[in-house]
């Protein structure tokens, strides 16, 4: 079952400080639930949820919601509690309408970039975003989980090729 082989990842992540360093990716057509069994996890492990849409996620100073500024979020509903924070599962979803197979797409090369080491834990700072009195606060991210999914559905297409990727178990096509 794809629950417990998620918890069993999760798992990993907390007793092992190397795996701590490595996303997690989730797979699925849309409205399967792929955000629901996140939160509930959350809620089970007794950890912050944070879930951030990839399509919306935009460079320091562009008009979309900078990394910087969903951290702020974290940290409101953490009630600025910094060290619940950086415990947080941080759900990245829709990344498959994000990332492109387009070398021309600059921007989106430059996300991926600023999402590597948020990956692999750096600090980050959270910003309200507010031009007047902006209040920064400095959050590490090596604790937090990061979960990234979307529907991906070249990797779908591969499963047809008998590619087998997360979640897929080996189906026979006979009666047996």
């Amino acid at each position: 079952k794809p629950d417990r082989r998620l918890l069993g990842d999760l798992d990993q992540k907390e007793r092992d400080p190397i795996m701590r360093k490595k996303g997690i990716l989730l797979t699925g057509n849309i409205g399967v639930g792929k955000t629901e069994l996140m939160k509930q996890i959350s809620k089970y492990l007794d950890r912050p949820f944070l879930r951030i849409d990839a399509t919306q996620i935009s460079l320091t100073g562009d008009i979309s919601k900078a990394l910087e500024n969903y951290m702020w979020d974290l940290l409101v509903d953490c009630d600025y509690d910094i060290d619940r924070a950086k415990t947080a599962i941080i759900f990245i979803d829709n990344l498959d309408q994000k990332v492109t197979p387009n070398y021309l797409d600059i921007i989106g090369q430059e996300l991926l970039n600023k999402l590597t080491p948020f990956i692999a834990g750096t600090l980050v700072e959270a910003d309200n975003g507010s031009t007047e009195a902006s209040k920064i606060v400095e959050l590490d991210t090596t604790n937090m989980i990061k979960v990234f999914a979307g529907e991906f559905s070249d990797v779908s297409n591969d499963s047809q090729n008998k590619k087998v990727y997360g979640f897929a178990e080996n189906v026979s096509t006979t009666k047996e």
